[in-house]
């Protein structure tokens, strides 16, 4: 396959923290070294984007040094890199492969025919959701979705011709998501699909429409995971109304005290005479050594005891135990939500594991270092879609 490739020199300016960072480079063919305009240049789930210029050359600010910056032009295949590793002043040289067209290259399985028609419904509820928001929520260009099935593995796979174009009516975005993979698994229901993602905020462009949408937009953000990670990094967890409670599996106090009593060969008469006074009879010990060896207890936890900060501003966040969080809605559950989401004593929960056993980093604007590093269930997997994601340069106003 004849491909081409051009690269892209990068210079910093400005440094993290509360204030902007700045990333500026250009773009050049690899080989004749002519600038390349029109490049467009975005920041992964942000509103934040431009394109080179006609020399070649752009300017873009990035929110958090382990923000994803992508490069994308027509016909070339999209390129992301972490800004963390453009940690150098020296230029940074990135290549950028074009494919010819028609010199796709040769999927194993075919397109199907009628996909929409028959997998549209469930594509559409895995990526935009089932919330009240995702009625709202249209994609522009549905014909450019082709749907694969790996009939032996049971694997319903998509791909598209060219950015599945989202229009969020509800919170007043316009999505551009370029698709990269999308794996259905109809024997366990599991999904696996990422991609890069750059918003457009359309307030601008509809006036009337702005007072509606900032206030749907501070719905869906109050009690996500971006606000808690948000209020985690600056540790004002409790202070935003949020409860963090640790499952901890401890050793059944009761079943040891049955043990050391039958021990000691102490019955009912002495059980009553025992240190701490309690009356109980030779049943309810027998009761309580048929009770398993340990117990989960739930712990209210403060989130300081699960932060690490480090001398270089880093902030790592890790429990050895399941955590549940759980927000409390100043008030009534807001209605939008009420009817759909998993909740107990009418506040949404969301219990959430580190899979692989280790501390991940967070940042500012609330983003993780790495988001398959946590196993989520509940209000924050069903918030989980496209419908309710905001990106992660909104701040509430």
């Amino acid at each position: 396959m004849l491909r081409t490739s051009f690269i892209v020199l990068l210079v910093f300016l400005g440094f993290e923290g509360y204030s902007q960072n700045f990333l500026k480079g250009i773009i050049l063919e690899e080989k004749s070294n002519i600038p390349l305009p029109g490049v467009s240049i975005f920041i992964n789930n942000t509103t934040i984007g431009t394109i080179s210029d006609k020399n070649g050359e752009f300017l873009i600010s990035f929110p958090t040094r382990n923000s994803i910056i992508v490069f994308k032009s027509l016909g070339y295949e999209t390129q992301s890199k972490n800004i963390s590793n453009f940690s150098s002043m020296n230029p940074i040289k990135i290549q950028l492969k074009k494919n010819f067209i028609g010199l796709q290259e040769v999927r194993v399985f075919p397109i199907l025919d009628n996909g929409w028609k028959k997998y549209g419904e469930l594509f559409r509820n895995l990526l935009i959701g089932t919330n009240p928001f995702a009625g709202d929520c249209k994609i522009k260009n549905e014909k450019s979705i082709h749907f694969r099935m790996n009939t032996q593995k049971h694997i319903l796979m998509a791909d598209a011709d060219q950015d599945i174009i989202i229009n969020n009516e509800a919170l007043g975005y316009e999505i551009h998501y370029d698709l990269e993979k999308f794996a259905y698994n109809f024997r366990d229901t599991t999904i696996a699909f990422g991609g890069f993602a750059r918003f457009k905020d359309l307030c601008k462009s509809f006036p009337n429409k702005r007072k509606e949408w900032l206030n749907n937009r501070k719905l869906v953000y109050c009690g996500s995971e971006m606000h808690f990670f948000r209020t985690v990094y600056l540790n004002q967890g409790m202070n935003e109304d949020f409860e963090i409670y640790r499952f901890h599996k401890s050793l059944n106090l009761l079943k040891q005290k049955a043990i050391n009593y039958y021990k000691a060969g102490k019955d009912s008469r002495l059980l009553a005479l025992s240190e701490d006074h309690v009356l109980d009879s030779t049943f309810h010990y027998k009761e309580y050594l048929r009770q398993p060896d340990s117990v989960i207890l739930k712990i209210l936890t403060s989130p300081d005891s699960l932060l690490q900060r480090l001398e270089n501003s880093q902030v790592l966040f890790y429990s050895p135990d399941s955590l549940q969080i759980r927000y409390n809605y100043k008030g009534e559950l807001p209605k939008p939500f009420k009817k759909y989401i998993k909740s107990y004593n009418n506040l949404p929960f969301t219990n959430f594991t580190f899979i692989h056993n280790k501390p991940i980093e967070i940042f500012q604007n609330g983003s993780l270092e790495s988001i398959y590093d946590l196993q989520l269930r509940g209000f924050w997997f069903y918030c989980g879609s496209f419908s309710t994601l905001l990106p992660f340069d909104y701040w509430l106003e």
